[in-house]
Formats: structure tokens, C-alpha cells, sequence
């Protein structure tokens, strides 16, 4: 892993572990798995400034935030919220495409993955 792809993880890190995200934005909220069967489809289908809500449950996959400005959160908290990257040989979520501080995910246990 590079020092680039090292920061990034770093820092999607620490925003995981300590800032929740502010108040839902001023776009179109979309539930996971509701309106989108899983977190990276609601991903695709966000517009700017969407709120991405995602049930309790354990979503196996990797994430790629596709340069958004999204808040995605959970909606019962990293006990009971899980994205598993087990299955995937990159970093269980990727912000590399120009995300900004408008971007934030927020109440989630992260497991697996290999970055």
C-alpha cells in the first residue's frame, strides 16, 4: 500500500471513529435496503448532497464513495451495522475520486478487506 492509499485510510478512519455526520443534507434520502438492495447501489443512484440511511444488518461488499458529497449512515449504530470487505482484496471503503468534507460516513463497524 502506497503513503497516499495509507493516508486515505487513515483519514476515512478517523472520521469513522470520531465525528458523527452533521445533519442530514439538503438532498433526496435513500434507505438501504429498502429503496436499494445494497449500500454501493444507493452509492450509484445518490445524487449530491443525498442522505444514504442503511438498516441493521451485515453488508458484504466494498465501497467505492464515487467522489460524492453523501452522508452515509447507519441507522442503529456500528453494533448493529456491519460492512464485511472479507470478500473483496481492496479497502472496505474507497474515497479516492475527489470526495470532500461534505462526504461522511458515520456509524459503522468495518471488518475485513485488505486496505
Amino acid at each position: 500500500m502506497n503513503t497516499t492509499s495509507t493516508s486515505t485510510v487513515l483519514a476515512l478512519g478517523l472520521l469513522l471513529a470520531a465525528a458523527p455526520c452533521a445533519s442530514a443534507q439538503a438532498g433526496p434520502t435513500l434507505t438501504v435496503p429498502t429503496d436499494h438492495p445494497t449500500i454501493q447501489a444507493a452509492i450509484a443512484a445518490a445524487p449530491s448532497q443525498a442522505t444514504i440511511l442503511v438498516l441493521p444488518g451485515t453488508y458484504s461488499e466494498v465501497l467505492d464513495l464515487q467522489g460524492k458529497e453523501v452522508q452515509l449512515r447507519s441507522v442503529a449504530g456500528p453494533s448493529l451495522t456491519v460492512i464485511d470487505g472479507a470478500a473483496g482484496n481492496d479497502a472496505v471503503i474507497t474515497a479516492n475520486s475527489g470526495e470532500t468534507l461534505a462526504t461522511c460516513v458515520s456509524g459503522f463497524t468495518l471488518r475485513g478487506g485488505a486496505g
